[in-house]
């Protein structure tokens, strides 16, 4: 997601066999690196990142996989580019007996209140 002269990515990282957590870089526009931030560190598996941008806030996505299949979930966080400031942790879906992946997200102009729009694939777990 490009912002300014900057532009941001965010990936999964793999800490060991059994967690990975997502981190953010944003680099200048001939791609040397500004700032690395962690956006998930924690024993759960974090996959599967996706990031956009509205008026220099940025949202990033993933699928977060808990120790049992009940906390597999999309969950979500801001940052504001400005400041660098990450906001809290967040559930996107809804705790369900389901299997949730692939998410994406995208940005508004049209909404000031809701200016981002977040999708993912939810399969039943039978």
């Amino acid at each position: 997601s490009p912002i300014g002269n900057t532009f941001v990515v965010a990936y999964t990282e793999v800490i060991s066999a059994s967690d990975t957590d997502i981190l953010q870089r944003r680099y200048d526009k001939d791609g040397v690196l500004l700032e690395e931030l962690a956006v998930t560190i924690d024993t759960d598996d974090a996959t599967q990142p996706s990031i956009a941008e509205r008026s220099g806030v940025f949202l990033i996505a993933w699928k977060n996989e808990g120790s049992v299949a009940s906390a597999n979930r999309i969950k979500a966080r801001k940052r504001i580019s400005t400041t660098g400031v990450l906001g809290t942790v967040f559930d996107v879906s809804a705790l369900t007996a389901s299997a949730e992946t692939s998410p994406d997200v995208g940005a508004t102009e049209e909404s000031v209140t809701r200016p981002f729009l977040v999708v993912w694939q939810q399969f039943a777990l039978v």
